[in-house]
């Protein structure tokens, strides 16, 4: 029998176990529920995470949506060529819309956009003049840090009908805005001159010609117009074919050596780009430019001998030069060049012909006694000047006189009684004939080639019994014009009237007009032809004791130069149309009778012809020195790259220097209007004889034109396509490196763009240290300046020669406008190329904006290179004279205010143009597409995704729609349909708030 204690003890046991076991019970019961709540808790939020990936990914399939929508509104309105573009900031644009980029019409006029390409711009009452309500921010201060350079985008919104409602409802919305590339400055050009070997360009010097022809590059600057970084520099240069995105920029390094930053770049984000590019296209007539280098004659005959460098029989071969041979002997580097006189032949040869700056003749009669005849004396002088940069082989020329006065009267002065009537047409000929033989014999290195800008002078020589059919040889190399008893002697029968001592006059009956012919007397090839002033009649001279020997008449004219009009404008003599000296017909207008007027009768005894205060005269001291030689003209001596070099050809009829200044308006050259041809043509350097290895990387010559790698078909491009492309329309295979927006209102990218011509880091002009005594040297003697400014060059292929010159020398101590320098200074035409420094390009650059600003007010940006080059009423001088916007930029900055004449070293349109005119264009053809996609809570309208791309797109030659994609037609190149050229998407990439 169990006891109460056993029991006891063994229920306590049980009771203990049996909690235990409910304790246990609860525990697991409490930890399922647990997980049971976690298991929920999880399935909620991966169902949120999984909502929300949900509305990301819908938020993107709406920014592509706004991005696909964005691309075919540009191809739309800025496929075709005969677009133009430019930023609203010149249209009412304010904070948030200055930025939006508009599209014109070239074929129209005024400011009414086509469209503007932003979300919103569809609308035909959208203005950039206020920013629109429900907007996104695409560009804000993570992309351009300056303050008040954002973009914002109107919100379009998406609507749908959702399950339980009955109407649609917003369940989203886009927006998108298309940036223009092309109005701000490329920095990721490089210089790749030393990459150019093959010919013509295998030696340093020919390579050195390539940086002075076409600038290759923009610098950026700060306000001040400092440099901030030099792409060019050692430190940049090799990391220029790496930059693609805008950020990289900041990697660049300044001239501290210290990386840019992203502060700097963020703030020059609507001013500088990696790499705008361009299609050579005409915004005017639609279709692709031609390439006049393929083909020269599409310029012309006149033109295509001109710029032909490898005729020998015009630029003489260095390694056989004609006689006499210069001295010293010139080398292969292309430092000196001598060219030989000629008319211009068709298909063969340029017109290359001095220049007569002074023609005189003196004439004079006497009578020993009553029974003696009337003794004759006839004295000339003659000046030819060497208008070029280049030597000129010499030679023997000739000149023919007409016009000698028909009917000359001795008289008695006091009874004006006639002793004998003349005509001394039939007395000296009809023509006169003049010889101007070269002496070379001499050793001066001056005899043996008629160095550049130089003048000679060439007087009569004694001929006791000349007759109208003889020819009167010159003497070489003198100003000294022979005695009476030493002229160009005949005699003529007198009725006895007049004695010895009775008082002798001379009386011309009718006005006189010389015309004098220069021949080059080897074949009598015409080579000008001078139209005199119109001389006046004489009534009677006064009289003198017949006896004596008195030179009553002399016919003076000389060509006419700064000295003429220092008061007015110095420059006059080469501002003035159908006066260009090189002309082969050369008016009178040019020609002055100086300096006692048109009266024949006012040269008694004048035999003075030296004139130190002309330009076109050499000091009898220092006549041998290059610094009284004045060359104003260049002559191709390797291919031409810009189209701003032809201010350098002579166009008949027009004034010198038209091509690219504002007067090439009304030049013609083949039947087009001289600054036309910026928007037909382009020169690639590719001529005849030039063959850069495309596959292996070699650029063309003009290095600015960078080839596409393949065809539409693709098939690698190569010099052979370039070379056999239809029409001379390489263009069709062709990107514009660093294409700039002349519509841009930057003046950063201005600053940037105008400092193209600059050398770079370290780099040095070399030129020629010619000998004072003799005015040349050998291609040893050299002399080297810093070349860190802007360099404009008036004589991008010959500067080397003549720019040396003395600083103070001058021929004429006369100021001019107060600049209080000398009128005729030579160094002022020497130099042949203009240095810019920063302050002058900073002032430049911000007039250039100031009057883009009033020009797009007024009626809209340039729709052509033409319209941007052609005078303005807008833009007139102070006299109303119409003049263009680069002129009138240069003309306010005040560049120009201490230059005294029209030389080399007074900065024209077309030496701006020669530099960065290859880069020009009135549309752009780079692209920064910005697209935003949200969603929103159809019902509350709260925004539940966002998202951001951004994508950089490029125009290209071919056609948006051919009929064979790979094989467009020429006709399809050149008409490319409504949609135009196509588009291409370069790079693209999503973005995050942060980015923007």
């Amino acid at each position: 029998m169990t006891s109460a204690l056993t029991f006891s003890r063994l229920y306590g046991a049980r009771r203990r176990q049996a909690g235990f076991a409910l304790l246990l019970t609860v525990t697991l019961v409490a930890a399922l529920l647990v997980l049971l709540v976690s298991l929920v808790a999880l399935t909620r939020v991966e169902t949120k995470i999984s909502d929300n990936g949900v509305k990301e990914a819908q938020a993107r399939r709406n920014a592509l949506m706004a991005l696909n929508i964005a691309l075919g509104e540009l191809q739309k309105y800025a496929g075709p060529d005969q677009r133009v573009t430019g930023t609203a900031d010149g249209f009412g644009g304010v904070v948030g819309t200055r930025y939006y980029t508009g599209v014109w019409d070239s074929r129209t006029t005024g400011t009414g956009t086509l469209r503007w390409l932003v979300s919103g711009g569809e609308s035909a009452a959208f203005s950039p003049a206020a920013a629109p309500l429900d907007a996104v921010e695409l560009v804000g201060e993570r992309t351009s840090a300056t303050a008040g350079e954002s973009v914002v985008a109107m919100k379009r919104p998406i609507t749908a009908v959702v399950a339980g409602q009955s109407n649609e409802a917003v369940t989203g919305a886009y927006a998108w805005w298309v940036g223009d590339e092309g109005v701000k400055a490329s920095l990721a050009v490089g210089d790749r001159t030393e990459a150019i070997t093959y010919p013509p360009y295998q030696s340093g010097d020919a390579r050195a010609r390539l940086r002075q022809q076409t600038g290759l590059g923009a610098a950026p600057t700060d306000t001040a117009g400092e440099t901030l970084v030099e792409p060019r520099s050692a430190s940049n240069a090799s990391s220029l074919a790496r930059l693609f995105g805008r950020e990289q920029i900041s990697l660049l390094t300044t001239p501290a050596t210290a990386p840019l930053g992203l502060t700097v770049t963020r703030d020059n984000y609507h001013n500088w780009t990696v790499l705008s590019k361009g299609v050579l296209s005409d915004t005017v007539r639609g279709g692709l430019r031609q390439d006049v280098s393929l083909n020269a004659n599409l310029l012309g005959e006149e033109y295509a001998v001109w710029a032909d460098y490898t005729n020998t029989s015009v630029m003489e071969d260095p390694a056989s030069p004609g006689t006499p041979a210069p001295s010293p002997g010139y080398g292969s580097e292309p430092l000196r060049r001598r060219y030989t006189i000629g008319p211009f032949v068709a298909s063969q040869r340029p017109r290359i012909a001095p220049v007569i700056s002074y023609f005189y003749i003196l004439f004079g009669v006497r009578k020993q006694s009553a029974s003696a005849p009337f003794t004759l004396s006839m004295r000339w002088a003659v000046a030819l000047w060497n208008p070029y940069t280049s030597a000129l082989v010499p030679e023997p020329l000739s000149i023919e006189v007409t016009g000698l006065p028909e009917q000359v009267s001795f008289l008695h002065a006091s009874t004006q009684a006639v002793d004998a009537t003349v005509s001394l047409r039939n007395l000296y000929g009809a023509p006169m004939k003049l010889r101007l033989p070269w002496d070379s014999a001499p050793t001066s290195p001056d005899r043996k080639s008629w160095l550049p800008g130089r003048v000679y002078n060439w007087v009569s020589t004694g001929d006791p019994a000349f007759t109208a059919s003889s020819t009167n040889p010159g003497r070489f190399y003198s100003r000294d014009l022979p005695g009476f008893a030493t002229g160009l002697m005949t005699s003529v029968a007198g009725s006895g009237v007049i004695n010895g001592n009775s008082p002798l006059a001379v009386r011309v009956g009718g006005k006189t007009t010389l015309t004098v012919k220069l021949f080059r007397d080897s074949d009598h090839a015409l080579l000008a032809t001078y139209t005199s002033p119109e001389y006046d009649a004489v009534p009677t001279t006064a009289g003198t004791a017949a006896s004596n020997s008195t030179s009553q008449l002399g016919f003076l004219f000389r060509l006419a130069e700064s000295y003429d009009t220092v008061a007015s404008d110095p420059g006059l003599w080469l501002k003035t149309t159908l006066e260009d000296p090189r002309a082969e017909d050369y008016p009178a207008d040019g020609l002055r009778a100086v300096p006692n007027g048109t009266n024949p009768a006012l040269y008694v005894n004048y035999t003075t012809i030296s004139a130190p205060d002309r330009l076109l005269d050499r000091d009898i001291t220092w006549g041998t020195s290059f610094d009284e030689d004045v060359p104003v003209f260049e002559l191709p001596r390797a291919p031409l790259l810009s189209l701003g070099a032809l201010q350098q050809l002579y166009v008949a009829g027009a004034r010198p220097f038209a091509i690219g200044n504002s007067w090439g308006q009304s030049a013609l050259i083949n039947n087009l209007h001289g600054n036309e041809l910026f928007d037909r043509f382009f020169l690639s350097g590719l001529c005849p004889g030039v063959a850069p290895d495309l596959a292996a990387g070699e650029p063309l010559p003009n290095q600015m034109l960078l080839p596409l790698t393949e065809k539409p078909d693709g098939t690698a491009v190569l010099l052979a396509t370039l070379q056999g492309a239809a029409a001379q329309r390489s263009s069709e295979f062709l990107l514009q490196q660093g294409a700039f927006n002349i519509n841009s209102l930057s003046a950063s990218a201005w600053r940037a763009v105008l400092h193209a011509g600059r050398f770079g880091d370290g780099g040095a002009f070399s030129y020629l240290n010619p000998s004072a005594a003799t005015g040349t040297a050998g291609d040893a003697s050299r002399q080297t300046i810093d070349a860190i400014d802007a360099q404009f060059f008036r004589f991008p292929q010959s500067a080397q020669e003549t720019f040396a010159a003395s600083d103070n020398y001058a021929q004429s101590t006369t100021g001019a406008n107060g600049a209080g320098g000398p009128v005729i200074n030579t160094p002022l035409f020497r130099r042949g190329k203009r240095a810019l420094s920063a302050t002058q390009i900073r002032d430049l650059a911000q007039q250039v904006v100031t009057l883009n600003r009033q020009k797009q007010a007024a009626s809209g940006p340039f729709r052509s290179l033409e319209e941007f080059l052609n005078p303005n009423d807008l833009f007139a001088e102070a006299d109303g004279t119409p003049s263009s916007l680069l002129e009138k930029a240069i003309r306010d900055a005040g560049l120009n205010e201490a230059i005294g004449e029209f030389s080399s070293q007074w900065l024209t349109q077309a030496d701006l143009v020669t530099a960065i005119g290859p880069v020009l264009s009135a549309r752009s053809d780079t692209f920064v597409v910005r697209a935003y996609g949200e969603t929103r809570n159809p019902v509350g309208g709260n925004i539940e995704g966002r998202a951001w791309a951004e994508a950089v797109v490029q125009r290209l030659p071919e056609p948006k729609s051919p009929a064979n994609r790979q094989h467009p037609t020429e006709a399809e190149y050149q008409s490319p349909g409504t949609l135009g050229r196509r588009f291409k998407i370069l790079s693209f990439r999503w973005l995050s708030s942060s980015d923007i």
